[in-house]
């Protein structure tokens, strides 16, 4: 989808992506909402600027599955609708709307690449398909599922398992209760910006991918432990039998031996020289922005 239909969307309401916040509003109530939430709803009041989503692999191979069943299934043979704005005439302060995978003659496709088995996938994502049936235009719903890839892989159509989704007017119930609930909310409703998130904060995506980061760099620290270890051994073996160098055609390793370094006293010499100031002598550099990560063992 194009960013600026995504941005224009997200601004004007709520859509198949928001429903599982719905949904849990609409089971616990308003308290359940977290700051991820109320972030979304700043988006949709105009509180707060729109900016996409970071692309992690999972998304990218979302869209990708997209493109093989239509490539595969519908293309030169039926006539379809690709993401699709399907919308909702309601008196709220905001719009109900959701976009289609594929949408054929009342019937939408929703296509997912997930890690979970299909029937775990359902669960998952529940609110999110009975999320169509809130819409007239819609009479089925059916799940297009595909096992996550890795990088290297291609999908199949061995692979890939359909099963339609029947209507669930329990769930839809719980839906509505969530929409009439969050129109009140937003009535009054001002935007504080939070700068100190928790893991409970972030969105599904956000979570997988911090989640994904935190592992490469544990796994990281772990084998430059292991590195350390091995330096530590081969210096001292190369100190003790007098090697200045080992060398290959993939690497040199050289024999470095202990030395002082002399380095400019500052602190001192503006305490010993109080006729000059410290900010006459700053020089400003610019930085780029950056992260910093602590590991907890």
């Amino acid at each position: 989808m194009e960013t600026n239909e995504l941005k224009r969307t997200r601004e004007m309401g709520l859509g198949g992506s928001d429903a599982a916040m719905v949904y849990k509003v609409g089971l616990y109530g308003l308290q359940s909402l977290t700051n991820t939430d109320k972030d979304r709803l700043a988006i949709m009041t105009g509180q707060k600027e729109f900016v996409p989503s970071f692309m992690n692999q999972a998304m990218e191979n979302g869209h990708l599955f997209e493109d093989f069943c239509e490539n595969v299934f519908l293309k030169e043979r039926f006539d379809y609708e690709k993401e699709k704005l399907l919308t909702l005439k309601t008196n709220l302060n905001f719009s109900i709307f959701a976009h289609a995978d594929f949408f054929l003659n009342g019937n939408v496709h929703e296509c997912k690449c997930t890690k979970n088995s299909i029937n775990k996938t359902i669960e998952i994502y529940q609110p999110q398909l009975q999320w169509y049936y809130l819409f007239d235009e819609v009479k089925n719903v059916k799940l297009i599922h595909h096992p996550q890839i890795n990088e290297n892989e291609q999908f199949s159509v061995e692979n890939i398992t359909g099963i339609s989704i029947k209507r669930d007017n329990k769930i839809i119930d719980i839906l509505i209760n969530g929409i009439n609930l969050l129109n009140d909310f937003v009535e009054d409703f001002i935007y504080e910006k939070k700068e100190e998130l928790t893991e409970d904060d972030l969105l599904f995506y956000e979570k997988e991918a911090v989640l994904t980061l935190y592992n490469k760099l544990s796994e990281i620290k772990r084998m430059e432990t292991e590195a350390e270890k091995l330096k530590s051994d081969l210096l001292q073996m190369m100190k003790t039998y007098g090697v200045k160098s080992i060398k290959s055609d993939k690497y040199t390793i050289s024999y470095v031996p202990e030395s002082e370094t002399r380095t400019f006293d500052k602190v001192k010499f503006f305490k010993d020289h109080p006729e000059f100031s410290e900010s006459d002598y700053i020089k400003i550099s610019k930085k780029k922005d950056y992260l910093t990560i602590k590991l907890f063992d």
